[in-house]
């Protein structure tokens, strides 16, 4: 009676019945060790290889990788300040508009800069003169 009422309070449900077997060895347990762990990846350099990657290769994938990330971090920038200005341009009016979408750009010139490959710099700095010349004539 006792196992029962503890396996009652352990469960937390007095109404339901819970049978536990009370014999002293659990069927269908082995003495066999199981293995919890996920199956190996097979390494960079694993045994067998005929050739190891130079460090010159790995270096050179390392870099593209980065200037890929680097990319794409710029990418993330421009769409959230884009939809930060879909979200905050109806409030404005015409001359706040222009003013934050010229510092906008002035600032994503220079992440371009920073993040971005030589084409996007080239055609930000372009927009960016071609504003200049036509705010200079005026």
């Amino acid at each position: 009676m006792g196992k029962e009422l503890a396996t009652t309070l352990r469960h937390g449900n007095p109404d339901r019945d819970i049978q536990m077997s009370t014999d002293t060895e659990p069927s269908g347990l082995t003495d066999e060790p199981v293995n919890l762990r996920a199956p190996a990846k097979p390494d960079v350099l694993a045994p067998g290889m005929d050739a190891v990657p130079p460090l010159g290769t790995l270096e050179a994938a390392l870099q593209k990788e980065l200037k890929e990330r680097r990319e794409e971090r710029f990418y993330w920038i421009c769409a959230c300040v884009v939809l930060l200005d879909l979200a905050t341009f109806p409030y404005l009016g015409f001359v706040a508009i222009i003013c934050v979408f010229l510092i906008e750009l002035l600032g994503l010139a220079a992440l371009a800069r920073k993040y971005a490959d030589e084409r996007i710099v080239i055609a930000i700095d372009r927009t960016v003169a071609s504003i200049w010349k036509k705010v200079r004539r005026t």
